[in-house]
C-alpha cells in the first residue's frame, strides 16, 4: 500500500494532465492528448480571403490560450506553440502575397 493507506493515489504532473499512480508505481494517463491538425500550405492557398481571415482569427485565439497554458505550466506539448506560430506566419505571408499580386495586376 502507498502512503495514506490507499492502494493508489491521484497526483498532478508538471507537464499537465491528471495521472493515476497504480500500486506498482506506473502512471496511467486519464487525459487524452489534443492533436492539432496541421494545415498544409496547399490547403491555405485554396482558401478564399474570408476563410483565411477566419483561420487567422482562430489561430491567434489558440495561440493566446496556448501562451496562457504555458505560463501556468499546464501545456501538454510545447511544440504546439511553434506549430501555431508557423500557421499564423503562413497565413500572413499568403495575405501579403495576394495583396502584392493585386497591385501588380492593376498597374
Amino acid at each position: 500500500m502507498r502512503a495514506g493507506g490507499y492502494p493508489s493515489q491521484v497526483r498532478g504532473r508538471a507537464g499537465g494532465g491528471i495521472h493515476k499512480v497504480g500500486i506498482g508505481g506506473t502512471m496511467k494517463s486519464h487525459k487524452s492528448r489534443r492533436i492539432m491538425s496541421v494545415v498544409k500550405i496547399s490547403e491555405l492557398r485554396d482558401m478564399s480571403v474570408d476563410q483565411l481571415e477566419a483561420t487567422l482569427k482562430e489561430a491567434k485565439e489558440k495561440l493566446f490560450h496556448l501562451r496562457l497554458q504555458a505560463r501556468m505550466e499546464r501545456l501538454d506539448s510545447p511544440s504546439e506553440l511553434k506549430k501555431n506560430k508557423r500557421l499564423i506566419a503562413r497565413i500572413l505571408t499568403l495575405k501579403s502575397l495576394r495583396g502584392l499580386q493585386k497591385e501588380t495586376t492593376t498597374k
